[in-house]
């Protein structure tokens, strides 16, 4: 990257201000060890463990100064996740289900800086943090035209913090948008309006 700045003031412009450039540059590997388990026909089970990472880069908006500029950059995000789950499906009803737990390490997080005449908006790693939570979903056909899709999700713990870094402050706090319960609901019913034309309807 390169960052360069101007000045335009009532005399005229003083080209190149200031001028720095750098890189920023990753290299890791992503993977994902996972077990199926065949109960019967109908059942099975799950187990996956998931290693991963999301490389840094550089925030290329709005600096009043070199400092500003010269602290854009950002490292690499990694996480690594255990998950549990199973799927159940019959003629009529399918039922999925899953246990999960996500560790980050140096997570990618927008934070506000003070430094300069006014505060600023940047991706920045910002501590640790950890995940846990749940989720189900089931779909069934309750009719041969209906069907009902349900799902829910539970997010107990998703908190980063405490974290500290010069003038970077995040207390233990929880991890915006992540709302600790999250639902869903669906009705579909499929229909044959003609022998050449279908319809389906959801709500």
């Amino acid at each position: 990257y390169k960052a360069m700045a101007d000045l335009d003031t009532v005399a005229g412009r003083i080209a190149g201000l200031w001028r720095l450039q750098g890189k920023v540059a990753d290299d890791d590997i992503s993977g994902k060890l996972a077990l199926l388990q065949q109960v019967n026909p109908n059942l099975s089970w799950y187990y996956s463990l998931t290693q991963g990472y999301k490389s840094g880069g550089y925030n290329a908006g709005y600096a009043t100064s070199p400092a500003q500029a010269a602290d854009s950059t950002y490292g690499a995000e990694r996480v690594t996740s255990f998950e549990v789950g199973g799927h159940y499906v019959a003629p009529q009803i399918a039922l999925d289900w899953a246990l999960f737990q996500y560790q980050y390490d140096d997570q990618q997080v927008f934070v506000n800086l003070g430094q300069g005449p006014a505060p600023y908006h940047v991706l920045k790693n910002a501590g640790d943090s950890d995940w846990f939570g749940a989720e189900v979903d089931l779909r069934w056909r309750f009719a041969r035209a209906w069907r009902l899709d349900l799902g829910l999700g539970w997010l107990p713990d998703a908190r980063l913090g405490p974290y500290q870094n010069n003038t970077l402050l995040l207390p233990n706090k929880r991890i915006p948008f992540s709302s600790k319960w999250n639902t869903h609901a669906q009705v579909q019913w499929d229909g044959a309006l003609a022998s050449w034309a279908e319809l389906r309807w959801q709500l």
